[in-house]
């Protein structure tokens, strides 16, 4: 897999992700309990990332000097919802739990896509 095909589907599930935090976050906070306001705050971040990576889809040049940080980011996400989950494990709803569990799935094997294209092309 290229490097540009991982960063592009990345950037589609963090766009995808950002909307439903945004539009979403009432729903959301009745299985996730975050206040609606963080909700706002992380949906946009995630939207401007995504913003990012659908730049180095397009820009090779600029995916090669960033790359290393979306791989650090995207395992930083999974290691820290994962653990920060687990403390408020009793805190979630069944549908929380299996929606963190999903999306940490989904970020991990993005990461991982990302991680081995970024080696294959280096090694070319």
């Amino acid at each position: 897999m290229r490097v540009q095909l991982a960063l592009a589907a990345n950037a589609v599930f963090s766009a995808v992700s950002a909307c439903i935090m945004v539009l979403g976050g009432s729903w959301l906070s009745q299985h996730i309990p975050l206040p609606n306001w963080l909700w706002l705050a992380l949906g946009a971040g995630l939207g401007l990332f995504s913003v990012q990576l659908f730049l180095m889809a397009l820009k090779p040049k600029l995916a090669q000097l960033l790359i290393k940080q979306v791989v650090i980011s995207d395992v930083f996400w999974v290691v820290a919802v994962s653990l920060v989950a687990s403390w408020f494990i009793t805190e979630l709803s069944a549908t929380g739990v299996t929606l963190v569990m999903a999306v940490n799935a989904i970020v991990g094997c993005l990461a991982y896509l990302q991680h081995k294209a970024w080696k294959h092309q280096a090694a070319l």
